[in-house]
């Protein structure tokens, strides 16, 4: 439902939609387009590639030939669970964050292991279950970024995502007037230094109002062991590294949430090219297409830490951009210009403090990428307005009908002068036959004339 604005039949009445919403649209798009025919479920893909003619093959032939791939895996495959010492011997529940459905929370003590985006889910979860008490041990710096368009273009502002001294700008009225006592865990605090996204959690409205309320508490702790129902941690002081000295201390809980995420899905079955050293995800053409093979793209699944924009404009400008490549051959990146633009971001990204322009892409940066492949070509400035807003692409589609046309004339015209070319060469071998060549062209024409005003 991210790709929204690429699709004119899909109408969100929200940002956030439900799953009943979300059923609701796919079933829209799955009988309006006759994707019946056309899905292929419980199909495991083991490896993607070119047949003689240069279609794309998936697994063989059976399932058919196309032009370009689109790579949707995403960032969260099997759940990912830590090691705790002595988890055995807790007398409660300890469970993943994907294990959370039908579960019952109402007036209990959950404790949360943070150490992924997915920790906003176990709060969203004890949130609207009624919790009485959560405590989220932290072991790494944390931080919340609410749930707003307004705020999102206000920290896309840091471009390289950066605590500088400029940051109070874009984060200083939202310290004063979103977070207020939750300054601790808001995005852009001092104590965490990779600015605003890289360490982000995407909070909604119920979960601020849950953390405000006092009956959630965030802690930098190191685990030390389960004893029964309670946990013995290390309570590091605010901003201090993993290891550093801390007071030891005891809660209780009855149940343990592991917001640990997901281990990453395996790219292996791309062709091996696409994963070879130096060009290997997050280091692609705009983050998304493999030097070698500029017809994959591969959508929220080659990122490291984030997207700025959380999955909406840039899923559909992605598609569109594959698509004028597909259809239009002179607006497509060759790959050493692909590669030049990695080097180029590598370049880029050593002068950056925060080193991570690829690991992590701002909203500024992608709206700057996008702009400037459009700009710098100018074969695909007829694109800019379907590529960049979805507009219709009947114009750009004239013109390359008219372009692939004036590129098959130029063709014809080069295989005359090729045939000229060997005519004269082949004559040039023997001056009598240049003679008798030159001769026969002229009494030739001069029948050909003759003729022409004798039936006149």
């Amino acid at each position: 439902m991210s790709a929204h604005q690429f699709c004119p039949s899909v109408h969100p009445r929200t940002r956030h939609l439900n799953r009943q919403q979300i059923v609701g649209q796919l079933r829209k798009l799955w009988e309006e387009y006759g994707l019946d025919q056309r899905t292929k479920f419980n199909t495991r893909v083991h490896r993607v590639c070119k047949d003689d003619k240069g279609k794309w093959v998936i697994n063989d032939v059976s399932y058919g030939q196309f032009d370009g791939v689109i790579v949707a895996i995403g960032t969260c495959g099997d759940p990912q669970i830590p090691t705790l010492p002595n988890r055995e011997r807790f007398k409660g529940d300890i469970l993943h964050v994907s294990q959370l459905r039908g579960k019952q929370v109402k007036n209990k003590n959950v404790l949360i292991v943070c150490g992924d985006q997915s920790v906003m889910d176990a709060l969203e979860f004890v949130a609207t279950g009624d919790a009485a008490k959560a405590y989220i041990l932290a072991r790494a710096d944390t931080c919340t970024t609410p749930s707003n368009r307004f705020i999102d273009a206000m920290l896309s502002l840091d471009f390289f995502d950066v605590s500088t001294w400029l940051s109070w700008i874009p984060k200083g009225p939202l310290h004063l007037f979103l977070y207020r006592n939750l300054r601790k865990i808001s995005s852009g605090n001092a104590e965490v230094a990779r600015g605003s996204f890289a360490r982000a959690h995407l909070a909604t409205d119920k979960v601020l109002e849950f953390l405000r309320s006092g009956r959630a508490e965030v802690l930098d702790a190191d685990i030390l062991s389960f004893e029964g129902k309670r946990i013995r941690f290390k309570h590091r002081p605010p901003g201090g590294p993993r290891g550093a000295l801390g007071q030891e201390r005891l809660i209780e809980a009855d149940m343990c949430v592991l917001a640990s995420g997901y281990q990453a899905p395996s790219l292996h079955f791309l062709p091996e090219d696409c994963l070879q050293e130096p060009y290997t995800p997050p280091n692609w053409y705009l983050q998304a297409f493999p030097p070698t093979h500029m017809d994959i793209c591969a959508i929220n699944c080659a990122y490291t830490d984030a997207v700025g924009p959380f999955g909406l404009y840039h899923v559909a400008v992605y598609t569109r951009f594959l698509l004028m490549c597909l259809v239009d051959p002179l607006a497509r990146p060759s790959e050493k210009g692909m590669k030049k633009w990695v080097d180029l971001s590598r370049w880029f990204r050593s002068m950056v403090p925060s080193g991570i322009l690829l690991e992590l892409i701002t909203s500024t940066a992608l709206v700057l990428w996008f702009s400037s492949v459009i700009v710098f070509d100018p074969f695909r400035w007829k694109w800019a307005g379907f590529v960049l807003f979805g507009v219709r692409p009947g114009v750009p589609m004239t013109m390359v009908r008219e372009e692939n046309r004036i590129r098959e004339d130029w063709r014809e015209i080069a295989k005359l002068a090729d045939v000229a070319k060997w005519l004269k060469a082949k004559a040039h071998k023997n001056l009598v036959q240049d003679f008798l060549l030159s001769d026969l062209l002229f009494v030739s024409l001069l029948v050909i004339f003759l003729r022409f005003f004798h039936w006149k």
